[in-house]
């Protein structure tokens, strides 16, 4: 069992973490410099406490304490490793309970080391309005700037992304380059020129300049930053752009009359670097609506001109394999005029009522014929062989028709999906305020590696999505198929895509690379702002329902995706409502029996992580299956 956040991340490879390490540790060195007006502020404190328990915090921790023994005197250095040390040790202590889950987690624990380890050092001196207001400004900084890093982890865009590279730009600011060129500069104007042009560019310009101002004594970079950005927003060739920010920097320095050469020295070199990464996500500028729109309307005209049925062959006409038969069988034989001139209406007549029965089993045999029939001819073994190797080619043909058909009616619903995908995009959409927040719990018993379950749980706008996935047979096929489903799921319902639209693009995907039926999807899908939803369920155990009347089960029997298209091929739909405290428990093979059915019917009110390890205890021997049970429950937002 594995349980996804957003973004879901599937599997790391050994330079991922590497890599991820080694930003880990320069991220603990550059933030530990992150100050205001002189004062040391805690942004490494707060990564230390949003990374989840494991050997990324302790990397950062590594590199907090370098970087303020370089920037900082010796107690303030002190203070910012005791306030890591405690929120790593506090997260890594918590990591299996509870507590754990809950978005307020990391962001109190951040706030109540940082608290602890500035009391402790603030009583071993005089207490000073200044040292107060200090105080008081590292409390509301770590609580803040750890719901940034979170969200920041779980998804880098809007005000948390311009926040978090505001502290790096800060943190840069305490480094200088040779001829006194400030490396905060340098990542400002990096960033600056990154995000030109996209609707962060404002914020980041200006945070990015506040930044600076923090952590330097020189003049504001605050209006030349601005002005550069707004210069490289205007559309322009790739190469122009660093010239248009630089000359608007340069005038707004030379206007200001500050004269500060070493921030234009920067911010040229920051301009410059962004050259070779223009192209990487962070940097894409915000595709206009009108053109999202163009985008949708085209793959709609795809999705119409494919509309058309395949022009291939609907086989082989009954009378014509009849008259390949004769032509290679009974033109040879002597009573060829009698059977087919003489007699001929009768033995088109006899053909002609077996022709239902060998259609429909795709074979002839002898006792399709009449008695009469098969004696009167004198190479009837050999006209049946023909026969039947007329309708082996016949079902050939029919094959490869129905094959293409398949694919496609694949092809035009991608095209239709993601027409309608761009479509969403493209359109406004109203704002509404959710009335209520989800509380999920997932519990798998069974190898992580090798476990053939996967869930994950979402929250997209206005919806919540719990996903489970149980991959077919064990071992690492069955948590690979696993694997790959679930983050393709997730991804499409992250940018957007219907939960419906999701699972056809998946059953397609898996009819297109012949792995059908690898895994059975379950798929809740529920609005917040009213509690209804709907369970998609393709091929997966039972699912429950938990109300005030008891347990009641949803789901029958059915073939997982990838089968086919169309008709039975789809997922089963059951329409919920969770409004009222209703539980909704999913469930893999091997959950069940008679001590499951007890506790549901027995259940009152547990949490929902009670209820999951509860169900899971249920289940069959380790060794006979892996098992994974995912529980969802809507609370009022107004009595959380």
């Amino acid at each position: 069992m594995d349980m996804l956040k957003l973004p879901p991340t599937l599997r790391i490879g050994e330079k991922t973490a590497v890599l991820r390490g080694i930003g880990c540790f320069l991220a603990g060195v550059v933030l530990s410099g992150t100050r205001i007006a002189g004062v040391w502020l805690p942004a490494a404190v707060c990564l230390i406490a949003a990374l989840p328990a494991g050997l990324f915090p302790l990397l950062t921790l590594i590199g907090t304490a370098i970087g303020c023994a370089a920037f900082w005197e010796l107690e303030t250095a002190i203070l910012s490793v005791a306030s890591g040390f405690l929120a790593m040790t506090a997260v890594w202590a918590l990591r299996d309970t509870d507590a754990a889950e809950s978005r307020y987690f990391a962001p109190l624990t951040a706030t109540a080391a940082g608290a602890v380890a500035s009391v402790l050092l603030l009583l071993s001196r005089p207490v000073t309005a200044q040292t107060a207001a200090a105080l008081l400004v590292r409390i509301a900084a770590l609580y803040g700037g750890t719901v940034c890093a979170k969200r920041v982890l779980k998804e880098p865009n809007g005000v948390p992304l311009c926040v978090a590279a505001a502290a790096v730009i800060s943190g840069c600011g305490a480094i200088r380059l040779p001829g006194g060129i400030p490396l905060g500069g340098v990542a400002a104007s990096f960033a600056a020129m990154l995000f030109a042009g996209s609707p962060l560019a404002l914020p980041m310009a200006a945070l990015g300049g506040l930044a600076m101002d923090w952590s330097r004594t020189a003049a504001s970079a605050v209006p030349p930053l601005i002005a550069a950005t707004l210069a490289a927003s205007i559309p322009a060739r790739k190469w122009q752009k660093p010239l248009l920010f630089l000359a608007a920097a340069a005038g707004i320095l030379i206007l200001s009359g500050s004269g500060d050469g070493a921030l234009f020295l920067a911010m040229a070199a920051g301009a410059l670097l962004s050259l070779p990464v223009r192209e990487l996500p962070i940097a894409a500028q915000m595709v206009p609506s009108k053109q999202l729109g163009c985008a949708a309307a085209a793959m709609s005209e795809l999705y119409r001109q494919m509309d058309a049925d395949i022009c291939a062959p609907e086989g082989i006409p009954t009378a014509e394999l009849y008259d390949r038969a004769a032509s290679k069988v009974c033109a040879r034989c002597a009573r060829c005029a009698i059977c087919w001139r003489e007699e001929g209406e009768k033995t088109r007549e006899t053909l002609r009522a077996i022709a239902p029965a060998i259609r429909s089993r795709g074979e002839a045999a002898q006792t399709d014929f009449p008695a009469e029939f098969s004696a009167s001819c004198r190479h009837f073994p050999d006209f049946l062989k023909a026969l039947n190797e007329g309708l082996s080619i016949d079902a050939a043909i029919r094959r490869d028709a129905a094959g293409k058909r398949e694919l496609l009616s694949v092809c035009r619903a991608q095209y239709r999906i993601f027409a309608d995908l761009l479509r969403a995009i493209s359109a406004p959409k109203p704002s509404v305020m959710p009335r209520f927040a989800a509380d999920f719990a997932c519990r798998g018993h069974g190898l992580r590696d090798v476990s053939g379950d996967r869930t994950a749980s979402l929250e997209v706008g206005n919806r919540c999505y719990l996903l489970l996935c149980d991959g077919m047979g064990t071992g690492e096929t069955a948590a690979e198929d696993s694997r790959k489903a679930i983050g393709l799921l997730s991804r499409l319902l992250l940018a957007g895509c219907e939960p419906d639209d999701a699972l056809e693009l998946l059953n397609g995907l898996w009819i297109l690379r012949e792995n059908g039926g690898s895994a059975a999807i379950d798929l809740a899908a529920i609005d917040l702002s009213g509690g209804e939803g709907v369970l998609y369920k393709w091929g997966g155990a039972p699912s429950y329902l938990l109300t005030e009347k008891g347990a009641k089960k949803i789901g029958t029997a059915s073939l997982p995706p990838g089968i086919g298209v169309g008709g039975t091929h789809q997922p089963q739909q059951f329409r919920l409502s969770l409004g009222e405290g209703e539980t909704l428990i999913l469930v893999s093979d091997g959950i069940g029996g008679e001590d499951a059915a007890r506790l549901l019917q027995e259940v009152d009110r547990e949490s929902v992580r009670e209820l999951a390890a509860g169900l899971l205890s249920c289940g069959s021997a380790p060794w006979e299956d892996d098992r994974t049970v995912a529980v969802l429950r809507l609370h009022p937002i107004s009595t959380r």
